[in-house]
Parts: structure tokens; C-alpha cells; sequence
């Protein structure tokens, strides 16, 4: 399996625009292959709902089917993830792009708020330490580009910690969901728009 898929197609970034399918692709990523009935015991949801959504992560070609798994009384179709990890292409000067990745980050978003409510009903949930399990927060701040490197940096490692497939199934399953974004003070929604649209052009705003 391939480490890393460079997602560019709208049809695509379209079908991650659903915690659903986010979340399918998650479990998909996590081990080699995967049935309907091991995904669904992954994400805690109905298995008959899983299937409309896994095909059309097969339609899109982020999700491969593979054969099927050896039974002694039924065998069940498997499928990978197309790759270890998926990374969406974000192009300001594309409408169409900038509208699915819109619609996928508030998908990303949904399912990071219902993690955190389901959090707050673990009983032995950890909420300080070192070994905290349960944080939200926002932080803003004026950085110099050495420090915006360093803020990708620590995002970037801290991302890659989740990325072991071959961890043990009873270790307990976490998700972070991040966001880091420039906000721009004292401009006018027209104003924005003009200077994104200078930027992409190549031009000085």
C-alpha cells in the first residue's frame, strides 16, 4: 500500500465531504484489509449503513476492494484504503475546490465535536497531566514565519504519532482534529475576496 495519496479530484474531495466516509477511510487506513462487518465494529455504527458509503469511496478510488476473506460458512469482501494516509489538495483559486474542501473540513469538524461529547461520558476519562485525554481549546497569535514553521512542525508530529497501523487492537483509540488557519482583521468580505483572487493570479494584492 502506498504511504501517501494526493487527493485533487473534486468527485473525490466531494465523498469526504461525511463523517461517514471519513470515518470508513480512517479504519480503512489503520490495517491491510478490512471487511464491512470490521469496519463497522471500528467505528461503532450499524454495518447495513456502511455500504452505500463504502462504494462510493470505491467509486472515487479512495477505497480498493481486494478479494474476499476465507469462512467456513460465508466469506466477506475485503478493501484497503488506497493508501496509509490521504492528503487534500487546497487550491484557493479553484471555486469548486474551495467549496468541497469547505464541505469536508465541516464534516471533519461534526465528527471532532462528537468525539469530545462522547469523551465527556468515559468514566475514567484522564482531563489533566501529562496523560490527558480530553482538551478542547483555541489559541491565536501574531507568529513570524520561523514560528508558523514551528506550529506545522509540531502539527505535523503530532499527526504522524497516530500513524502506526500495527499498534495492538487493545490500546485504547484516539482522534485529535486540529485546525490552523490565518485570520485577517480589519478587511471588508469584498476586500478579501479581491485579494485572494490577486493572490491567485500570481499578482500583488
Amino acid at each position: 500500500m502506498a504511504r501517501t495519496y494526493r487527493v485533487t479530484g473534486l468527485a473525490q474531495i466531494a465523498a469526504l465531504a461525511s463523517p461517514v466516509r471519513l470515518e470508513i477511510l480512517e479504519a480503512l487506513t489503520t490495517r491491510p484489509t478490512s471487511s464491512v462487518a470490521r469496519i463497522a465494529q471500528e467505528i461503532g455504527r450499524p454495518a447495513d449503513g456502511l455500504y452505500y458509503h463504502l462504494k462510493e469511496l470505491v467509486r472515487v478510488g479512495l477505497a480498493l476492494p481486494v478479494g474476499r476473506s476465507p469462512g467456513r460458512r460465508r466469506s466477506e469482501a475485503l478493501y484497503r484504503a488506497v493508501a496509509r494516509r490521504v492528503a487534500v489538495a487546497y487550491e484557493p483559486g479553484s471555486p469548486g475546490n474551495v467549496a468541497r474542501v469547505n464541505q469536508m473540513a465541516a464534516a471533519l469538524l461534526r465528527l471532532g465535536a462528537r468525539d469530545f461529547r462522547r469523551g465527556f461520558h468515559i468514566g475514567n476519562v484522564v482531563v489533566a497531566g501529562p496523560r490527558r485525554e480530553l482538551w478542547v481549546g483555541r489559541a491565536t497569535g501574531r507568529l513570524s514565519a520561523a514560528g508558523l514553521a514551528r506550529v506545522n512542525r509540531l502539527l505535523a508530529r503530532a499527526s504522524s504519532t497516530f500513524d502506526s497501523p500495527k499498534a495492538p487492537s487493545d490500546r485504547r483509540l484516539y482522534a485529535v482534529t486540529f485546525l490552523l488557519v490565518p485570520i485577517e482583521t480589519g478587511r471588508k468580505p469584498a476586500q478579501r475576496r479581491r485579494r485572494n483572487r490577486a493572490r491567485a493570479r500570481g499578482a500583488s494584492p
